[in-house]
C-alpha cells in the first residue's frame, strides 16, 4: 500500500473486494465450494481497512460482475438486465436503470440456491436439487472426478472438442438444460433486456451450453426479432468482476441512491424543481 501511494498519479478512493455470496448472518453463508476456507464472518474486511487506512467497500461477485460488465463489458448500453456469474459456484445480480438490486440484506437474486429438480442432487445448504449443483464449475469437476482447483489447469478446453469425452458430454447436456431452464425463470420474472453470462467459467465452455439449451423456452421476451438477443456472453470472463470490485468505492460513494433519501427530502426536491431551484438534500446540494 506504501507503494502504491507512492506512485499513484491519483486519489486513492479506497479497496474495493468482491466475495462469494451470500454475505451476512444466512443459513447460505461461508458454505460450500465457493466458501473462503475458515471464514465464518467478514471481521477481516475490517483487519484489511485498519491496516491500510483506506475506506474499503465489499459486494458479492456477482454483484461485482455485473457492475464490471455495465462499465466495460457487453451491457455498456444497457440500463436493465440480468448478470448470471458462473464460476465455482452461480450467483446472480439483477441491474436496474443502471444500478444493482441489492435486496433487504444485500443478497437478491442468490440463484444458485433455487430448487429445479424436486428430490435432486443434494445442496450443502441443506435443500435437494438446487440449479448451482447441476450448473456450476464445482459440479463440472465433480462430473468429471476433479477437484475443484484443477478445474482451471485441466486440459477442459480441448476435451469439449472430443465427443468420446462421455463424462464432459453427459455434464454438457445436463447442465443446458439446467440453463434453459434458468433463463426462462429469470425472463419471466424479471424481463430483463438480457441476460448476460460471465464469471470464471471459460467463453467456450459458456458457448456450448448456450448452444446446447437451443432453442430456449417461451418466455416473454421470446418475441420475434428483439432488439437484444436473449442471452449475451461476457468477453471479459472473470476480469469483470476484478474490474466491479477495483471501481466499487467510486460507485458506492457517487452512485445516486433514492432510497437513500427521506421522504420529506423527496418532497423538498420536487416541489424547488418545479420553482427551478436544486436545494440541498440532507446536508448535500443536488
Amino acid at each position: 500500500m506504501a507503494t502504491l501511494r507512492r506512485q499513484a498519479n491519483a486519489r486513492l478512493w479506497g479497496i474495493g473486494v468482491a466475495l462469494p455470496g451470500p454475505l451476512g448472518d444466512t443459513e447460505l453463508s461461508f458454505v460450500g465450494p465457493t466458501a473462503l476456507e475458515g471464514w465464518k464472518d467478514l471481521s477481516i474486511l475490517d483487519q484489511l481497512q485498519e491496516a491500510t487506512g483506506l475506506p474499503l467497500f465489499h459486494s458479492v461477485d456477482s454483484v461485482a460482475g455485473a457492475l464490471g460488465e455495465t462499465l466495460y463489458g457487453v451491457a455498456r448500453h444497457l440500463d436493465n438486465f440480468f448478470y448470471l456469474h458462473l464460476s465455482m459456484g452461480l450467483g446472480g445480480s439483477l441491474i436496474v436503470g443502471r444500478n444493482t438490486y441489492r435486496g433487504a440484506d444485500g443478497n437478491a437474486t442468490e440463484i444458485g440456491h433455487v430448487p429445479v429438480v424436486p428430490g435432486g442432487t443434494p445442496c450443502y445448504c441443506g435443500n435437494q436439487g438446487c440449479l448451482e449443483r447441476y450448473l456450476s464449475l464445482h459440479s463440472l469437476a465433480e462430473a468429471l472426478g476433479l477437484d475443484d482447483g484443477q478445474i482451471h489447469t485441466t486440459d477442459l478446453l480441448d476435451r469439449l472438442d472430443d465427443a468420446g469425452d462421455l463424462p464432459l458430454q453427459q455434464w454438457c447436456e445436463q447442465a443446458s438444460q439446467r440453463l434453459r431452464d434458468a433463463i426462462c425463470m429469470i425472463e419471466n420474472m424479471l424481463d430483463p433486456q438480457t441476460i448476460v453470462i460471465g464469471g470464471s467459467a471459460p467463453q467456450k465452455l459458456v458457448q456450448r451450453l448456450v448452444d446446447l439449451a437451443q432453442p430456449l423456452h417461451r418466455s416473454v421476451r421470446g418475441r420475434p426479432a428483439p432488439q437484444w438477443p436473449r442471452v449475451m456472453i461476457s468477453q471479459r470472463e472473470e476480469d469483470c468482476s476484478l474490474l466491479g470490485a477495483a471501481v466499487l468505492p467510486i460507485h458506492e460513494l457517487l452512485s445516486p441512491r433514492l432510497e437513500g433519501l427521506q421522504k420529506d427530502d423527496l418532497e423538498e426536491l420536487q416541489t424547488a424543481e418545479l420553482l427551478g431551484h436544486r436545494p440541498s438534500v440532507g446536508g448535500r446540494r443536488v
